[in-house]
């Protein structure tokens, strides 16, 4: 679907960048895993560190994991 290889998105997974859920050894991507995954590759992209990826995407997360980065900015 993004062209990335599966030891590209395990990688991003070990990173804590996106939470596929586990059924077994299998991993199922969510529409939101899905969405993440198309956002962390443009931010690479464009030259965004790991890191400032994961700021963004955390500013539009949903619930408690938000608020310390939208207090940031």
């Amino acid at each position: 679907e993004h062209g990335v290889t599966s030891r590209t998105i395990r990688f991003y997974e070990g990173e804590g960048l996106i939470h596929p859920e586990r059924r077994g050894t299998t991993r199922l991507y969510s529409r939101a895993d899905r969405a993440r995954l198309a956002w962390i590759l443009r931010g690479r992209s464009v030259g965004f560190s790991l890191a400032e990826i994961r700021e963004l995407l955390d500013m539009y997360a949903p619930g408690e994991a938000r608020r310390r980065p939208l207090q940031a900015t």
